[in-house]
């Protein structure tokens, strides 16, 4: 039987002939296999089975903070560093595959998302939505508008407007009002990639639009633009947009909005209150986290941003510059 290994049978004859008292010589001859087979056969099954070092007592999961490997996962720490420092030399080894499925249990891991971390006046969110309609009085027209929203990374003090539209004109207001509205200016603007912003989009090396860089000059900011088709870039004004629509937006679902400064008026009145509403998480309003957070924004500029328009103007044939239909003389330099 060189060569070849043992039939379960065998093993069982094996077993049951040394109970009965043979030796191993005559149980190979019994068997018709070497000797030394049956030791080695005979020694394996007297060795009491090694358990790994790594695996100890399941009630190791009872012993762990799982709250605390929570805050530090979601601050950004491995798995795996948490896991080294749980279990270094000196204690008690916990294999890492074990470690990993209670991980996955106790932490929901399936519902963790990376938290970003701000600092006081670092950062402004900025992204539009769909409005609420107008209707025009004298016509009995609807018209649409658009929602503008700013939030305060750290504090997520928010401020909002409805405008007619997203264009240049709208957009730089929208910005003027934001600063007036928090009394001072972050140190970051992160917009969405809409024209008003960005001319020309890149994940990573997008044109600001000229207009938005000089408003950015006289306010001495940057601008950050979210990347293009990532919306966790700015997913706390997104976050923020979503709770205010559920709450103002249904509020006033049946009331009848006839001009943009009805429709303002209104919201800056709900704003106040939405400010000072407990938040969810932090268990503080975003005003009380907003008065800690405004010490750190720099001062408003001694005037304000006048926002213009820039057109490309037309010469007409008596020599006059032609812009939305009105002529200007021409003057020659």
């Amino acid at each position: 039987m060189a060569g070849k290994g043992l039939e379960m049978a065998d093993l069982k004859e094996i077993k049951r002939l040394q109970s009965l008292g043979f030796s191993n010589r005559k149980i190979g001859k019994a068997l018709g296999i070497h000797r030394n087979t049956v030791n080695k056969y005979l020694e394996a099954q007297n060795q009491a089975p090694v358990r790994s070092e790594k695996i100890i007592n399941p009630n190791w999961t009872n012993s762990v903070d799982w709250e605390e490997l929570r805050r530090e996962y979601l601050k950004g720490v491995a798995l795996n560093v948490l896991h080294e420092e749980l279990f270094s030399e000196g204690k008690v080894p916990v294999q890492y595959s074990g470690f990993w499925k209670q991980a996955k249990k106790n932490l929901n891991l399936s519902e963790a998302t990376m938290v970003r971390v701000f600092r006081p006046g670092e950062r402004v969110e900025i992204d539009y939505s769909d409005g609420i309609d107008i209707l025009e009085p004298a016509t009995g027209e609807i018209r649409k508008t658009e929602f503008f929203v700013g939030v305060l990374c750290q504090s997520r003090y928010t401020f909002a407007e409805f405008t007619w539209s997203q264009k240049s004109e709208d957009f730089l207001t929208s910005h003027v009002n934001m600063f007036s509205y928090f009394g001072g200016v972050p140190q970051v603007l992160s917009p969405d990639n809409l024209k008003s912003a960005v001319t020309k989009a890149h994940r990573y090396d997008a044109t600001i639009n000229p207009a938005y860089t000089r408003l950015a000059a006289h306010y001495g900011v940057a601008v950050v633009p979210a990347r293009v088709r990532t919306p966790q870039d700015k997913a706390i004004v997104e976050r923020t947009i979503q709770i205010f629509q559920r709450w103002f937006f249904a509020r006033v679902r049946r009331r009848t909005f006839t001009s943009l400064h009805e429709l303002n008026k209104c919201l800056i009145e709900h704003l106040e209150i939405f400010n000072n509403k407990v938040h969810r998480i932090f268990r503080k309003t975003r005003r009380e986290m907003f008065l800690e957070e405004v010490k750190s924004l720099r001062p408003l500029p001694t005037s304000p941003y006048e926002v213009s328009v820039y057109k490309k103007a037309i010469l007409s044939r008596d020599c006059h510059l032609v812009v939305n239909r009105r002529h200007y003389p021409h003057v020659a330099t």
